[in-house]
């Protein structure tokens, strides 16, 4: 008996061993990476390069565009300091609440994101920081493998070393999609309220922030019928609740104001910046959102075409 209890002894230490010699490694590669590693994709310029990069919308000839997924036309480049606290806050709250407290990557968001897939058999969140979902787009690296999270986390590690928090979320503010072929808060703010973004009100940020997920979801502008679009609006209603709990919770606003708030409902006014073959670059857009397209482009989202470089040749003529 006492040899078998030593044999378990011996094989539980060289598992102990191997295992803390295989966590040291991995976090020596990881540091080298960060600190050493090639940084090139995340300089400044390239960034903006980057963000501006979309997708172009062809006629049947190849030649003749109809429209873009996101173009530098439809895309108003805010500075960080022109960004009210409420919008700034609201979007933390709703994607990302631990942003301040965080080096680019969330274990802890990342765990509970994986047991809750596990318990429910599908997984509906990832645990990305805005840090990661920044360089995913810088990256524009969409494919779903563990070397492309990997990399992804490097640049994230990277990206809060080289910038600052502010800097971070300037980089993510101007890259989120809205719609069609707009992207960005100063878009958002001018589409969906016809204000600029320093006009903002504590409801229309927090409405802004919850629609960053699933802006399809909420846009009552884009749907076709009346019952949809106050399905959009009871939607765009529950999701900027949300989004102030949360805000509540973080204690950035008070009690007060969250009572008031939550009463409010989305003051939706369409503002105009898109050009006129909108309608049909939504509809194309829309044909193109179905799983076995995305799986063939390796994207996650059709919202992801915004940034993916590609030229897509309709049958329109």
């Amino acid at each position: 008996m006492a040899s078998i209890i030593k044999k378990i002894i011996r094989v539980v230490y060289f598992a102990g061993v191997t295992l803390t010699a295989t966590v040291a490694g991995l976090v020596a590669v990881v540091w080298v990476q960060v600190h050493i590693g090639d940084t090139s994709e995340l300089k400044k310029s390239t960034i903006l390069a980057q963000i501006n990069q979309e997708t172009t919308v062809y006629y049947a000839d190849g030649e003749q565009p109809i429209g873009s997924f996101f173009t530098g036309l439809h895309r108003r480049y805010i500075p960080i300091d022109q960004v009210p606290a409420d919008v700034i806050n609201s979007i933390i709250a709703s994607e990302d609440k631990n942003f301040y407290r965080h080096n680019g990557i969330d274990p802890p968001a990342i765990a509970k994101a994986f047991f809750e897939g596990i318990q429910e058999g599908r997984f509906r969140r990832g645990g990305s920081t805005i840090s990661q979902q920044t360089v995913k787009n810088i990256l524009g690296h969409w494919e779903r493998s563990f070397a492309r999270k990997f990399r992804e986390i490097i640049a994230a590690l990277q990206l809060e070393r080289i910038y600052d928090k502010r800097q971070i979320l300037e980089f993510y503010l101007n890259q989120f999609h809205v719609a069609a072929n707009g992207n960005g808060i100063g878009i958002a703010a001018k589409y969906y309220f016809n204000k600029e973004v320093h006009e903002l009100t504590l409801v229309e940020a927090a409405f802004i922030a919850g629609s960053v997920k699933g802006p399809s979801k909420y846009n009552p502008f884009i749907k076709y019928t009346k019952q949809a679009r106050q399905l959009a609006r009871q939607h765009a209603f529950d999701r900027k609740n949300y989004v102030l709990r949360r805000m509540s919770q973080q204690g950035w606003i008070s009690v007060d104001e969250l009572q008031t708030a939550q009463k409010e409902v989305v003051p939706f006014r369409r503002g105009k910046f898109r050009s006129r073959e909108v309608s049909l670059v939504a509809t194309i857009k829309k044909e193109l959102n179905r799983r076995e397209i995305l799986d063939k482009l390796s994207l996650e989202r059709v919202e992801q075409l915004n940034q993916a470089g590609l030229k897509i040749i309709t049958t329109i003529d």
